[in-house]
């Protein structure tokens, strides 16, 4: 992430300032953001060394009529990512195989989730591919040597930094409890079954980035805060929808995710 005493974001332009215009430049863009976009920690109080599963519901509706005010059109989806980006040959290798080394590959060393995502992504949707393999795994053993999973890295709640890992999303909004809640009406097709764990595509909504993110625990997983004098330097994300794709044993059609 950039120091926002090295560089400032103008309109997806990245523009060189002294230290000082640019401690100007983030305390105006706090001043302007705090009245339309949702500082979800306004009116919490939460004990951040607790063991208990909070009870505290997040309105993040400022933002999202924010978002929908500023930019009128309908979100639609303009790129196609898979969580597990590695490639498999499977005209040498069986499908099994194939599956058993992308998946140990994606744990060993995992790639960025999303890509660095410009302001003009902002009320755009991102429709993300995950394997059942992988989220398996996760339930499995949350600690495992995925680096993303074991550093815990989910910041915020309903609205999310866009570094935060979308499994470790979709487990503290509940998804694998059948308790998902998505922003989109009638946005959740299917549902996760526990004996035949289905694909699942998640479509995300991309926000602008807030003044804070606050934290707490839900449904086993603690998000983390992000609450400071500078702001996050990447944008947010919220879950539109969501679709549980079984594979009936065979692998779907992904070859439009890239």
């Amino acid at each position: 992430m950039t120091s926002a005493t090295e560089t400032a974001t103008t309109h997806g332009k990245d523009t060189l300032m002294d230290p000082n215009e640019a401690y100007k430049v983030t305390q105006s863009r706090i001043l302007s953001l705090q009245e339309t976009i949702l500082d979800s920690s306004k009116n919490m109080k939460i004990d951040h060394n607790t063991t208990q599963e909070s009870t505290i519901q997040v309105d993040s509706s400022n933002i999202l009529n924010y978002t929908k005010n500023k930019y009128k059109n309908v979100p639609k989806i303009v790129k196609w990512l898979k969580y597990d980006t590695n490639q498999c040959h499977e005209d040498t290798l069986s499908t099994l195989q194939c599956a058993k080394n992308e998946l140990e590959l994606i744990l060993q060393d995992p790639p960025p989730f999303l890509p660095n995502l410009n302001p003009d992504m902002i009320n755009k949707i991102i429709s993300v591919y995950i394997p059942h393999e992988i989220i398996s795994q996760y339930l499995a053993q949350p600690t495992s040597s995925n680096k993303r999973w074991t550093n815990n890295e989910i910041w915020g709640s309903d609205v999310y930094t866009d570094d935060s890992d979308i499994i470790l999303v979709l487990k503290h909004l509940g998804v694998f409890e059948g308790k998902q809640k998505v922003l989109k009406e009638d946005g959740v097709a299917g549902k996760w079954d526990p004996n035949h764990h289905p694909d699942i595509i998640v479509n995300l909504l991309i926000l602008d980035t807030l003044q804070a993110y606050q934290g707490f625990k839900r449904y086993g997983i603690r998000s983390r805060d992000w609450v400071g004098p500078q702001l996050h330097d990447g944008l947010s994300y919220a879950v539109h929808s969501i679709e549980f794709k079984p594979r009936d044993f065979e692998y779907i059609n992904t070859s439009s995710w890239v």
